[in-house]
């Protein structure tokens, strides 16, 4: 039976804590993107290692009502499906992938952002995303610059020919 919990905003916690909450497989298992159904590629070698690669046909995004589906499958199956490997009380008080929220300390402070940014800067991206023109460079550092911050925000955001 689904609860209306109106005061839950969402779920914070990093990616260890969140795949078994929704009892789901962790980031580097198949299946493991909790917002999009790639199944993602194991890299050769010592360890669980996964990729996510770019791929043209962009994959399905997971929603509330098949993410239900496949817990229940998965529960009665005994089987992982889509990376679901069955039901969670959190499924009654969270919408799945909406109310789940993206882990900032890995995807930012852990520094997963500046190794993109670093490859895109570099025109390195094997996706081929390339913001190495000059005329991009402008136009992004117009965007951060003309940003408007709280005012409690200590750190400003700086142009992106500082960005090392």
């Amino acid at each position: 039976m689904r609860q209306n919990l109106n005061f839950v905003g969402g779920q914070a916690a990093d990616s260890v804590v969140k795949a078994p909450s929704i009892n789901c497989k962790l980031h580097n298992g198949r299946f493991g993107c909790s917002t999009c159904l790639h199944a993602g590629r194991r890299l050769a070698g010592r360890g669980n290692k996964r990729v996510y690669e770019y791929c043209p046909n962009i994959p399905p995004r997971r929603n509330h009502t098949d993410f239900l589906l496949h817990a229940t499958l998965a529960k009665q199956s005994g089987e992982t499906l889509y990376g679901v490997m069955g039901t969670s009380p959190v499924h009654d008080i969270l919408e799945i992938p909406e109310m789940v929220l993206l882990d900032y300390m890995h995807q930012v402070l852990e520094g997963e952002y500046t190794r993109r940014l670093s490859k895109w800067f570099n025109g390195s991206c094997p996706s081929g995303v390339s913001l190495r023109d000059e005329a991009t460079k402008e136009t992004l550092t117009g965007k951060l610059m003309s940003t408007r911050l709280p005012h409690d925000f200590k750190r400003k955001l700086r142009q992106v020919e500082e960005f090392k």
